[in-house]
Order: structure tokens, then C-alpha cells, then sequence
């Protein structure tokens, strides 16, 4: 009897930590990044008029991810909204994330986690100014950014009147946690600490 009910007490415990967010951990996060920044004249970064956030990817960590840079950003006072969708325009500044590795090892009482993100700002709100320097040399659309986001090759912006101030980077974060840990609490550690990176990097240009 003592041992069912010691059996059943430990596969509640067991389902606890993979649906609560709970935990009493020390963890260790490193950051490593590169960031440019692309200005026209004496353009510099401004974000009274918000930041509309979009970030690429149909997993389910894309999404929060998403929250949690817009949370970021809220927390600076930037107001702050995520788009529905990646258009060639929006009304004020985007700010494009596309997350290119992301695991996570969990236990109970461990986490392990390395992640990848690249990050463009468009200030003016204009995607379509992305392309090669040299007139004609390649298209300005919506899908021509995603392939270059995609691959990384975002080292040439073409500059005008509508696209001051751009930044472009890539980071890389890892992770390692100890203590009694659920996994959504580990979840949520990883991204917050992704989203925060991020608004640190672009705040900070």
C-alpha cells in the first residue's frame, strides 16, 4: 500500500514539473553576439513611435520568443505590438528575430540549453529597402529579406530618405541550471534571457 501510494506521489510530482511553472535554480548564461548598426546622415535610433516586433518561425518557442521581446520592450518603455505577418511595410519600426537553433535539455533538477537568433531593425518601418548597394543588382522584396535572414547575408543595406537606421545581428546564448527546476519554468528561462539579450543589444546601439 505504502508503495502505491509512493508510486502515485511521485508520478503526480513527475507531471507537476512538466505543466507548473516552479522552480529554485542558479543558472550560468553566456551570450556571445555581433552588432552593426547602418545609419544615413545623423539618423539615430529612435523609438518614441514604438517597435513593431515580428519574429519568424512556426515553432511553438517562436511564439514566445515574440512575447517575450515585446514584454522587453514594454519593461523599457518602448511601446511595443507583434505583427501578424512579415510585410514589405509597417507604420513605424520593425524589428525581425528569426531563430535559427534552439534546444533544450531538461531534469528535474538540471537544464542545458544553447540557442541561436539573427535580428534586424528597420527603423523607418520599410523592408523593402534590403538588397545589394549596386543599383539593379537585386530585388528590394519581403522575400528577398527572409532569404537573406535565413542565410545570414544581411552585411549589405541600401540606405535612402525612408531607410535611415538599420541594425543588424547574431547572437548565440548558453544555458546551464541547477536546483529543482519544472520545465516550463526552464522554458521560460531560456527565452526571457534570449528576448532579453536582444532588447539590451538594439537599446544599447
Amino acid at each position: 500500500m505504502l508503495a502505491a501510494v509512493a508510486l502515485s506521489l511521485a508520478v503526480v510530482s513527475g507531471a507537476a514539473l512538466t505543466l507548473t511553472d516552479l522552480g529554485v535554480a542558479n543558472s550560468t548564461t553566456g551570450f556571445e553576439s555581433t552588432v552593426a548598426t547602418s545609419a544615413a546622415g545623423n539618423a539615430t535610433l529612435d523609438t518614441s513611435d514604438g517597435v513593431t516586433v515580428v519574429v519568424l518561425g512556426d515553432a511553438e518557442h517562436d511564439r514566445d520568443v515574440e512575447r517575450a521581446v515585446v514584454e522587453a520592450l514594454r519593461a523599457n518603455l518602448v511601446e511595443a505590438d507583434v505583427a501578424a505577418d512579415l510585410r514589405s511595410a509597417y507604420d513605424g519600426p520593425v524589428l525581425v528575430v528569426v531563430p535559427t537553433e534552439w534546444a533544450l535539455g531538461w531534469t528535474p533538477v538540471s537544464g542545458e540549453a544553447t540557442a541561436a537568433w539573427r535580428v534586424v531593425y528597420v527603423q523607418s518601418g520599410d523592408l523593402t529597402q534590403f538588397g545589394e548597394s549596386t543599383a539593379g543588382a537585386g530585388d528590394f522584396t519581403t522575400e528577398r529579406l527572409v532569404e537573406r535572414l535565413s542565410s545570414g547575408d544581411v552585411d549589405t543595406v541600401a540606405l535612402d530618405g525612408r531607410t535611415n537606421f538599420v541594425v543588424t545581428g547574431e547572437f548565440a546564448l548558453t544555458d546551464a541550471t541547477s536546483g529543482l527546476l519544472s520545465l516550463p519554468y526552464y522554458d521560460r528561462h531560456v527565452v526571457e534571457a534570449a528576448a532579453g539579450a536582444t532588447v539590451d543589444a538594439l537599446l544599447g546601439v
